[in-house]
């Protein structure tokens, strides 16, 4: 059960089901393959995120089935630690109250690291898909299909600490890792001391389709949409205060780009005035943060105790 949105309704659920392989190739490599499946019933009210595609076109996606392959690889070649995972999406969100698109998202990320004693150099490329052609309004006949991809997000961050878990993305919605995104990070992480490991990370954010949702609203009263989403860095301290015990600390700051911007003129829903998804007028329209281009901060700390 991935969420129950209503007692009273037996078709108020959103369902999750993930089957898993490994393959161990040899001591150093291993190749995995996951199939998951998603089922939001009729009944559920389920906002983006964790599903749908952009907010403007579906606020909710009760009576989507969305499959998942996943096929990735971990090994190491020569001195270099390498991690690699490769994602397509299927499915159709099958209610009557929409123009019921197909799912046909993707997304691969490559990460790796090389040890050079005492610091490990690592690097992370990544590319979510997004919708190509702009999502019309709600209710309009003939919507695109969802080519962007979806994501489910755990509470700890894999990435970046900021743009996935605490920012409105190039997808225009929080929580919705990389859709719509492609990014590439180098860093470094050294030991400090026996219980002391300091990292730092400088990621560089785009927008893998300008022309989408909220992009092209954000952007087109400047003239051709930007694709430039911003940059962030991030720094890590883990600190082993003992075997099982640990105090992490993750700081961040992210200087959103061009392309989120606040648009001059609100996209707006015909006749009401009212922003589409985003509450009323005067609400920044998607695609901005926070209606303007100020830079994002972040601090977390996790005391960790393992039995």
């Amino acid at each position: 059960m991935a969420q129950k949105n209503n007692a009273a309704e037996a078709d108020s659920a959103v369902d999750a089901y993930a089957l898993l392989d490994v393959f161990k190739i040899d001591d150093s490599n291993m190749v995995m393959v996951d199939l998951s499946y998603v089922k939001a019933g009729l009944s559920s009210v389920v906002p983006y995120p964790p599903l749908g595609s952009a907010v403007a076109e579906f606020p909710n996606i009760a009576g989507s089935n969305l499959y998942n392959l996943g096929l990735g690889y971990t090994g190491k070649i020569g001195p270099l630690n390498l991690k690699v995972e490769a994602d397509a999406q299927a499915g159709k969100l099958e209610n009557p109250a929409t123009s019921e698109p197909k799912f046909e998202g993707n997304q691969i990320v490559i990460q790796g690291n090389v040890a050079l004693d005492p610091v490990t150099i690592e690097f992370t490329l990544a590319r979510g898909s997004g919708t190509k052609q702009p999502s019309t309004l709600v209710g309009a006949p003939g919507g695109p299909n969802v080519g962007q991809y979806i994501n489910f997000l755990d509470v700890d961050p894999h990435y970046t600490f900021l743009y996935e878990y605490k920012t409105i993305t190039a997808a225009g919605a929080r929580n919705t890792g990389f859709a719509n995104t492609t990014a590439a990070s180098i860093g470094a992480n050294a030991n400090v001391s026996k219980s002391v490991n300091i990292g730092l990370d400088v990621w560089y954010l785009l927008a893998t389709q300008k022309e989408s949702t909220p992009l092209a609203n954000a952007t087109n009263d400047t003239g051709s949409p930007s694709n430039y989403v911003g940059t962030e860095v991030d720094a890590t301290i883990n600190w082993k205060l003992y075997d099982n015990l640990t105090w992490n600390w993750m700081l961040g700051y992210y200087k959103p780009g061009s392309a989120m911007r606040a648009p001059g003129v609100p996209n707006t829903t015909p006749g009401t005035g009212n922003i589409i998804g985003y509450g009323g007028p005067g609400t920044p329209a998607s695609g901005s943060v926070g209606g303007s281009l100020n830079a994002v901060t972040g601090i977390q700390g996790v005391l960790s105790l393992n039995f």
